[in-house]
């Protein structure tokens, strides 16, 4: 009986060690047990020289122009600055959610930085594009402690700039039918194809499309045609392109049994990455 008691008594004690190291390394206040591990730091006050560069003034090389801009600024740790582990800049493109550079920032003195060991940390980055991709790029500056504490995201715009062209529809090489009949049961399907170029480049082009201005739903709705080879959408529809890439761009529509005869004008047009957008070509096609 007596062991039993001993056993119970020692086993209690180490609990009772056991939370009283717990709580090493913390304070405790009215609101609860504070932790003290330390502070993430925190950036401020980003620069970028240049902020706008228009790629018209830079020459191209194969198509691509380079781009170089220099980055600067704060960072502070309230755990003293040699608890900064790094600074560094991501740069995104206008339509991606992915950084394709990363460049780190530093306060050494050395350039571009101007003075080391002032808290303004500095980095030149470059990267090429070509036309198609000029717009406004974010530049997400952050910094990182010895802990790992992550600080705030500073998130500056560097704009690349161009002179435009708008796209042009190639009238010529439209494959329409004029005239068809409508089918007795089901649906027929009706291949309609037309080539878009544009002095910028094939992909400043963003979309080629037809409005049914004969449509008592929507005349302004937009049906795309795509040059993709011809893959399966998700919606499990294909638009018969025959080669991708070409400037080719075609679609497949269906033509109900239900549909009511007569007249339908479509009205083809192409947009560039700018919303410029070609002159509207008017394709009428007749169901009988």
């Amino acid at each position: 009986m007596n062991s039993a008691k001993s056993l119970i008594i020692e086993s209690f004690s180490v609990v009772l060690v056991s939370l009283a190291l717990t709580a090493v390394g913390c304070e405790e206040n009215q609101l609860g047990l504070l932790d003290n591990k330390g502070n993430p730091p925190f950036t401020s006050d980003a620069v970028i020289t240049p902020d706008t560069i228009n790629i018209d003034t830079l020459t191209p090389v194969s198509g691509t122009y380079m781009i170089s801009a220099t980055i600067r600024a704060k960072a502070s740790d309230l755990d003293g600055q040699g608890d900064l582990q790094s600074v560094t800049a991501q740069v995104f493109r206008p339509t991606s959610g992915s950084a394709f550079s990363e460049q780190p920032l530093r306060d050494d003195g050395v350039a571009p930085d101007q003075a080391a060991n002032d808290s303004i940390f500095s980095g030149s980055v470059q990267f090429t594009l070509i036309r198609a991709q000029a717009g406004p790029y974010r530049i997400q500056i952050s910094a990182r402690d010895s802990r790992g504490f992550l600080s705030n995201s500073l998130v500056p715009t560097f704009f690349a700039t161009r002179n435009n062209s708008a796209p042009r529809l190639d009238t010529l090489s439209l494959v329409a039918p004029d005239t068809v009949n409508r089918p007795s049961t089901g649906s027929l399907l009706i291949f309609m194809s037309i080539a878009a170029a544009d002095s910028d480049g094939l992909a400043d082009i963003s979309e080629v499309y037809f409005r049914n201005l004969s449509s008592i739903v929507d005349p302004n709705a937009k049906n795309f045609l795509l040059d993709d080879g011809g893959i399966i959408q998700k919606s499990g529809i294909t638009s018969g392109d025959l080669l991708a890439g070409d400037g080719v761009f075609s679609i497949i529509i269906q033509l109900p049994s239900s549909v009511t005869p007569g007249l339908r004008q479509f009205a083809f047009q192409a947009a560039d990455t700018f919303r410029d957008t070609s002159a509207s070509f008017i394709h009428n096609l007749l169901v009988q």
